[in-house]
């Protein structure tokens, strides 16, 4: 009932706010806003270095950043001045008139994708949207994911050929659309003095998230969770004696960053944090931070390991459920860890702690072989990737 009262009234503020632009505010179509967001709460991804770019570097361009009014991260974004709440009227305005709609999540929707799409008809017909993407695509998503409505983006910003042709072959996008120009983020992986932390990063499980990923996870949902291989597994990691061991006798710690879909389980994991296991939530850890930090990313098959290689640092694949895996959640494309992996894939806990000492011993420096498979798969490895996103935008414009 909520949903349907939401929508009904995210219909009426499209239907208002298109009525205004066409008699009180006609003037907005002529000032080629560019609208820019992640998800609603944060700003702490490809957007939001994006945004940063442009208003440091042209202020020319009249790019809104739109974030939730109580997020944790607007005093990042507020102190560039140009901020629209999201799902405020001022939101509703705005979407429509943009010139160019900009994301590294969804776009920037003032209610749902879906009655955007419904109402795509009162939107400003020569806007063009970009996707600055999340992570790189590696796996076979559906078209849904990687379309814009029944539409393609008119930019899909890439950081490897492999990943542009893929994208090419699997998607129908041309190499113009799938352009290569590097992930925003990385402008901002600079070299830095690492702390004594392994960073454990895995991804999520389709079958295992919550209804509401935005609150905590129901008590049946949580029984359920806690009944899973993914769950026993990294309790088992997480509470290993003689991983704790090896982490009390070194001074290391271990920072577990559950993925952003299965933090509303956060609660079943604090039963294992002690003075050398660190259960981080996204309210109070940024991911970025924490991966200039660490020394040793151990995930499973999230793309955030991509960033960790950009700064040829080394890292751990535990991928213990690898044919359930691809039976419920992402089919593989292009990428095959075996082969193109930055770091050893292993598959149970005596592993994953051997391999730790190894990398320990070895002062946690790239293998040879790992440096050279990143150092081929990116396109580009420098602090121009904002640059050339900008250049890819302003090409779509002109």
């Amino acid at each position: 009932m909520n949903k349907i009262i939401s929508n009904a009234l995210g219909a009426v503020k499209l239907l208002i706010a298109f009525f205004l632009l066409k008699t009180v505010y006609r003037n907005i179509y002529n000032m080629n806003y560019w609208l820019i967001c992640e998800k609603p709460s944060e700003a702490r991804d490809n957007g939001y270095h994006f945004y940063k770019f442009i208003r440091e570097n042209h202020p020319e361009i009249n790019i809104y950043y739109v974030i939730a009014s109580n997020s944790s991260d607007l005093h990042k974004v507020d102190c560039y001045q140009n901020v629209i709440f999201y799902n405020s009227f001022k939101h509703y305005i705005y979407y429509l008139a943009s010139r160019v709609c900009l994301s590294s999540q969804s776009l920037p929707y003032p209610c749902s994708r879906r009655l955007c799409e419904i109402f795509s008809f009162l939107k400003r017909k020569n806007t063009k949207t970009v996707w600055l993407q999340h992570g790189i695509t590696k796996d076979k998503l559906s078209h849904k994911d990687m379309d814009y409505s029944i539409f393609k983006y008119d930019l899909l910003s890439c950081s490897a050929e492999r990943e542009s042709k893929f994208i090419q072959n699997e998607y129908g996008y041309s190499a113009e659309q799938a352009k290569v120009v590097g992930m925003c983020r990385y402008d901002n992986l600079l070299p830095m003095e690492t702390e004594n932390i392994i960073l454990v990063m895995p991804t999520f499980r389709s079958n295992l998230v919550a209804s509401n990923q935005s609150k905590k996870a129901s008590l049946q949902e949580k029984k359920q969770f806690m009944k899973s291989s993914f769950y026993k597994t990294y309790i088992s990691l997480l509470s290993s004696p003689k991983l704790i061991q090896f982490l009390k006798k070194n001074n290391y710690k271990i920072i577990f960053y559950p993925h952003y879909a299965l933090q509303s389980y956060i609660e079943t994991f604090f039963g294992v944090a002690n003075d050398c296991v660190v259960v981080a939530d996204s309210m109070h850890y940024d991911v970025q931070k924490l991966l200039l930090q660490s020394k040793l990313l151990i995930t499973d098959y999230s793309s955030v390991f991509f960033d960790f290689a950009y700064m040829k640092k080394p890292e751990l694949f535990y991928q213990f459920d690898k044919s359930e895996y691809r039976a419920i959640h992402y089919k593989q494309g292009y990428f095959d860890y075996q082969t193109d992996a930055f770091g050893k894939v292993v598959f149970n806990l005596d592993e994953v702690t051997e391999e730790i000492v190894n990398l320990f011993q070895n002062n946690f420096v790239l293998p040879k072989k790992y440096k050279e498979r990143s150092n081929s798969f990116f396109a580009f490895n420098d602090l121009k990737n904002c640059e050339r996103t900008y250049n890819a935008v302003m090409a779509l414009v002109r």
